[in-house]
């Protein structure tokens, strides 16, 4: 024993001495929203004033909304005046982000007016001043304010934005796609998980004010403001939808929702974040489990704030808030409020406690900013042995008795609890000397970064993986993460040691990974707690070197795949190096590796004369020889299931899931592939792997392990080998059916010829400025056949493009033209002797030269993005089966089978056709068939529908005569004499107009034919006049408008719904008589805090029928029909009037070994009527009861169940899926 008692002294001197010696190492002073400052106020000379009594290094954020519109003489001088500021700033920078106002109010010219306000400030040239994110990119953009606090940039206005902004194609920015910009932040986040780290976009993605769908309520009485006119109903529309839908400047709003819940999940992943945003004009401090939301942007006036228990601070106040960290740890803020045109100190709070300190108070602890963990670390009690071999145990967790075996599969459990001897990795001689510089990220492997003393650097990447970062945030502390963490078996933890022998004869870049384990070595610094001893695989890590190294396969550059494809979309004499990528790509196939996406990639680029070529790196190979064995996992392996993933079998059966991950850089990179190529690829590997290569790779894997797995996977590997050529052939025809042609920011000629075969040839060229074709190089050149490929899509991109296309064909192919945002050139002159146009333009521009022929057309079609190039559009066709089980007390329980298929189509968004099956039975008999088309934006931005639909039975309807005092006696009478079926057939077709989320609107004309089916009801067997007693033919028309402002459909908590149907239909089995029915109804919802949330719901509605209506289409009031507490159809009428109310209370959330379960109960009241002549207050039917409701996970699966209770019933049970009021 020695030095430790001496070490723990010292540290604890330490920590006392950083305690005594508290000190501010950086302060950010947050604004936003300086288009509200007037002329006359002197915020910004108090600002000024402010900043000038501090002594420590700070920084000023200004978080959006400098200006509106184009820059006038006002916001000149407002901004010289926040420039005159950032020149007093001494240690520290002021730093811009954009917000809504300043790209046009998000109007159609907010690219331009953003892009001219960062020039305007950046003309300055002042380097206090920082832009953050350029050319009006996402982001994220990092500045490092000092070594221990990182500013990360997001400027949320590029997804808030519905107007033109930078695309990956448009080659301005580093990254412009939500995909790559998560992975970039999850990364940032990753590797700076030991300091600071400040957040900042001008959006919130919390918020407690009127953004964030939190209103007064005089918003809802007089939503029109500075105009106070009671307008209730209408308010509350106003309010539930600005809640819930959301104009441009709601948080909710659907462009930014989507990024909104990835950024939430992000945040919740880690711990002591700050988020800083400036939309809401007040001032907001909210603390959500381990992190702050925290909004500035009230500067001079403030709008309203609600209140909420996790709010440090929630004011309608004007002022700016600051931030403070300190050198141990700690971090406080402060607001300081502006009134009477001066700046006033309020209130102080500590955000973090110091993990240096003794804790106190509410403030959690900073967990990753920890300075005595840092400077400190214990000394070995004695001198490291020098490194040898150590026994491993890859992942003892994941042994499994027999009936977890069944349910979760054997996978390689053998080989993961299997002791194996694995060296220790020596840091002194290793690659001549390796030295930890950082974390690296990833998203279910540890890894460290070194350099090494050979002038490489080294990736250390830990054997077991932890796969969380998959999950929502709210399921990570559930079973499923577990279960998620249990199914890192199906890997092979050894699996790349063997994929690196089988890539070595086909001279593919690959990394050279080997298996050491980690030493518990002082160097490894603040990482060596969490490292140490733990088995790893040690590569090369394909990175651009620093002058003094040297460059992965004497690259010029590596590039991400993100940054390689950015460099194409800039120029098109850049290229990719395809005959090796898809011998990569015939090699995932071989080993079975699933998991290439685009991340899973990097490029090396070696300059030519005329541009780059970038030969590919395929790396991580976690996912080789992966087993799907088990139910669980062999049901997730369904092509209608999980989207990727395959069993690594003897033959292929999934090979669309087995190539999922990367099917958009297939389509991309491989565009100009033939068949040909591919097969040939797929003989290269049977030459140059050999059965020899297959054994030694296998052995290359711990020798314990080959008769656990080893073994099986060579066999395996040899059978995949002799079928390779037919898996490559069956993967072209499937990439083959639509193909992307993809010029690039430069001028392109394309040169389009139709064979008299029916095939067609595609050339590219460059073009000069007017779209010709510039000189006789060609840059691609593939030939099409029409029984392999549908259609060939041109993407021009920017630039001026040129499109020409001639030949004649009896049969050709679809060739569509997308010229891009410039106005380019097209001239058709091809002839195709078949039916429709196979030649379809895609051009906005009103300048663009349209020479149409007898071919070609112009589309103008509903969906914008049919005119841009989306890389990541391809969506396959997909199919989703979805039983379900209901039950009331007259059709008993109900078994139900969705089937729904969705078909894709260029220039339709989410899908083309959908097809739904339906089958549905009950115990009492009744039995439905059912289908329904939908056509996608067939007619503008309006979806044909078609119906057909069987019941042979129907469900029981209940027939106790007519009126409000309707008599049922069950003591005198069975339910034959109350009972009735009818079989039913209906045609259906329409049209459906879905907007604003959730609301439709749809008309339709119907085709009904229906019969009474026995047994009959006596009762109405005994009416003399009772229209469709026994066969009925009806042709009629429906309308139906749904404004559904409601939060959640299943389960509301906020919001309003009004709903207005009408139908008019001619009985043609009764001389054409006619009658009409319409009926209505609002709902309304609102959720309080009140020891627990409570739920009111509140539905008011009725409806009027005229004419010969056949009994079976009269209103009625019963069980599923707006009176819970009496039987279905238990009143029918003409005229009919009903009030629904709920009250729920939502009980506790129950964290199963499944999913969390929220749990609540709920009593309601409902009242209705029939109307025999006018509306009065009497004679009301009533009814009450309770219910218990269940939401695993989703608000989707949400199970009601309800018993009800009236004068007639002593208890009616019903249970199901979904909605409200049941």
């Amino acid at each position: 024993m020695r030095i430790p008692f001496l070490a723990i002294i010292l540290s604890g001197l330490l920590i006392h001495t950083l305690s005594a010696k508290e000190k501010i190492i950086h302060k950010i002073f947050s604004t936003a929203n300086l288009i509200d400052i007037g002329d006359d106020d002197p915020f910004l000379i108090e600002l000024d004033s402010l900043l000038a009594l501090e002594n420590s290094p700070y920084s000023v954020v200004i978080n959006g909304d400098i200006i509106k519109g184009k820059i006038g003489h006002r916001d000149s001088l407002k901004i010289l005046s926040l420039l005159n500021i950032a020149d007093n700033i001494k240690q520290g920078k002021m730093i811009f982000l954009s917000g809504d106002r300043d790209w046009d109010n998000s109007g159609k010219d907010g690219k331009k007016h953003v892009k001219q306000l960062e020039k305007f400030i950046e003309s300055f040239n002042n380097p206090k001043v920082k832009w953050a994110i350029g050319k009006a990119c996402p982001g994220p953009k990092t500045i490092e304010l000092n070594n221990n606090l990182l500013f990360i940039a997001i400027n949320t206005q590029w997804w808030n934005h519905p107007f033109d902004k930078p695309g990956p194609q448009d080659a301005d920015c580093k990254i412009s796609d939500t995909d790559n910009f998560l992975e970039e932040l999850e990364d940032v986040l990753d590797e700076n998980s030991d300091k600071n780290v400040l957040i900042a976009g001008h959006f919130p993605i919390v918020s407690l004010g009127e953004y964030g769908g939190h209103f007064p309520l005089k918003k809802q009485l007089f939503p029109i403001e500075d105009f106070y006119l009671p307008l209730p109903v209408l308010g509350t529309m106003y309010t539930s939808y600005r809640r819930n839908i959301g104009t441009s400047y709601d948080i909710i709003n659907e462009n930014f929702q989507e990024i909104q819940e990835h950024f939430f999940n992000i945040i919740n992943h880690h711990q002591s974040l700050i988020y800083l945003s400036g939309h809401e004009k007040n001032q907001q401090i909210l603390k959500l489990d381990k992190n702050y939301y925290i909004n500035s942007g009230a500067p001079v006036k403030a709008d309203y704030i609600s209140n909420n228990k996790n709010a440090l601070l929630a004011e309608s106040k004007a002022g700016i808030i600051e931030l403070i960290y300190y050198n141990n740890g700690k971090v406080q803020s402060k607001f300081h409020s502006y009134r009477k045109k001066r700046f006033h100190e309020s209130t102080q709070f500590t955000l973090f406690q110091s993990a240096c300190e003794d804790s106190s108070g509410n403030a959690p602890v900073n967990k990753t900013y920890v300075p005595c963990r840092r400077t400190i670390e214990p000394l070995p009690e004695t001198i490291p042995e020098s490194p040898g071999q150590k026994t491993i145990i890859a992942g003892k967790e994941y042994e499994a008795g027999a009936a977890k075996r069944f349910f979760w599969g054997d996978h390689y459990r053998t080989t993961w609890t299997a002791p194996v001897l694995a060296n220790v990795l020596d840091l002194d001689t290793t690659y001549g000397g390796l030295t930890v510089y950082k974390r690296g990220g990833g998203r279910q492997t540890k890894s460290l970064k070194f350099k090494a003393g050979n002038g490489f650097r080294y990736t250390f990447r830990s054997v077991d993986k932890d796969p969380v970062k998959a999950l929502p945030w709210k399921l990570r502390e559930t079973i499923a993460a577990k279960i998620l963490k249990d199914q890192t078996s199906t890997q092979n933890p050894y699996g790349a040691l063997a994929a690196d022998k089988l890539l070595n004869p086909l001279g593919i870049l690959h990394a050279h990974p080997k298996l050491y384990v980690m030493p518990d070595d002082e160097r490894l610094g603040p990482f060596r707690q969490e490292f140490a001893n733990m088995p790893g695989l040690l590569e090369e890590n394909p990175s651009n070197p620093k002058s003094d190294e040297i460059a992965f396969a004497g690259a010029g550059k590596i590039y991400r795949s993100h940054e390689m494809f950015r460099q194409l979309y800039k120029d098109h004499d850049n290229r990719v190096d395809t005959r090796e990528f898809v011998l990569a790509r015939m090699f995932d196939i071989l080993v079975g590796d699933w998991g290439k996406h685009e991340d899973n990639w990097k490029w090396a680029a070696f300059e030519s004369d005329s541009g780059y070529l970038f030969r590919p790196i395929p790396r991580d190979r976690d996912h080789v020889f992966s087993l799907w064995d088990g139910l669980f996992p062999w049901l997730a392996d369904r092509e209608w299931a999980k989207e990727s993933g395959e069993n690594f079998d003897y033959e292929i059966a999934g090979l669309r899931s087995l190539m999922f991950q990367a099917r958009h850089l297939d389509r991309f990179i491989g565009s100009n592939l033939t068949k040909d190529d591919w097969i040939n690829a797929a003989r290269f590997i049977q030459q140059k792997i050999t059965s020899n290569i297959i054994d030694q790779a296998v052995a290359a894997m711990p020798p314990e392990t080959f008769q656990l797995s080893g073994k099986t996977i060579a066999e395996k590997l040899k059978s995949r080998l002799r079928h390779l050529p037919e898996y490559a052939e069956k993967y072209y025809e499937m990439i083959a059916k639509q193909v992307d042609v993809v010029g690039s920011s430069r001028n392109e000629f394309f040169d389009v010829l139709r064979h008299k075969d029916g095939s067609v040839s595609v050339k590219m060229y460059a073009a000069d400025k007017n779209g010709f074709k510039k000189n006789e190089s060609v840059l691609y050149n593939r030939t099409f056949n029409p029984s392999e490929t549908e259609e060939i899509r041109l993407f021009g991109l920017d630039g001026v493009d040129g499109f020409d296309v001639h030949g004649t064909a009896d049969e050709s192919i679809i060739v569509r033209l997308i010229g891009g945002p410039e106005a380019d050139r097209y001239d058709d002159t091809s002839s195709v002797n078949s039916s429709g146009k196979h030649t379809l333009i895609y051009e906005n521009s009103s300048k663009a030269y349209i020479k149409t022929g007898s071919e070609a057309r112009q589309v103008f079609n509903a969906d914008p993005t049919a005119y841009d190039y989306d890389r990541t559009a391809f969506t396959y066709d997909s199919y989703f089966p979805l039983p379900y089980v209901g039950y009331n007390g007259d059709d008993g329980f109900s078994f139900n089978l969705d089937y729904e298929m969705k078909i894709q189509a260029y220039g339709k968004e989410d899908f083309a056709r959908k097809h739904n099956f339906h089958v549905g039975m009950a115990t009492s008999g009744a039995v439905g068939l059912g289908y329904t088309l939908q056509l996608h934006h067939l007619i503008g931005s309006w979806d044909l529908v078609a119906n057909a639909h069987l019941d042979n039975p129907g469900d029981v309807f209940n027939y106790f005569g007519t009126g409000n005092n309707s008599i049922k006696n069950e003591a005198l009478y069975n339910k034959d004499f109350y009972q009735t079926r009818r079989n039913q057939r209906e045609l259906s077709v329409g049209l459906l107009k879905q907007f604003w989320k959730k609301s439709l609107f749809n008309i339709d004309a119907a085709y009904e034919f229906s019969e009474i089916s026995e047994p009959d009801s006596l009762l109405l067997a005994s009416v003399e006049r009772n229209v469709g007693i026994n066969q009925a033919e009806i042709l009629k028309t429906d309308f139906r408008l749904d404004l559904d402002f409601r939060d959640d459909s299943n389960l509301p908590k906020y919001g309003m719904r009004m709903l207005l149907s009408h139908e008019n239909g001619f009985i043609t089995t009764n001389a054409f008589e006619n009658y009409q029915k319409f009926y209505g109804f609002l709902e309304y919802f609102n959720t309080i805090d009140f020891i627990t949330h409570v739920t009111l719901g509140l539905k008011g509605g009725g409806g009027i029928s005229s004419g010969t209506t056949p009994y079976f289409k009269r209103l009625s009031l019963g069980q599923e029909e707006f009176l819970r507490g009496f039987s279905k159809n238990r009143f029918i009428g003409d005229k009919m009037v009903f009030v629904n109310s709920d009250l729920r209370f939502y009980l506790l959330t129950w964290h199963t070994s499944v999913v969390p379960v929220e749990i609540g109960i709920k009593g309601f009241f409902d009242s209705g009527k029939i109307l025999e002549t006018t509306l009065d207050f009497n004679n009301w039917h009533n009814s009450y009861g309770f219910g218990v409701y269940f939401v695993p996970l989703e608000k989707d699966f949400t199970i009601n169940t309800s018993f009800a209770f009236s004068n007639e019933e002593t208890m009616l049970f019903t249970i199901g899926i979904g909605t409200a009021f049941k």
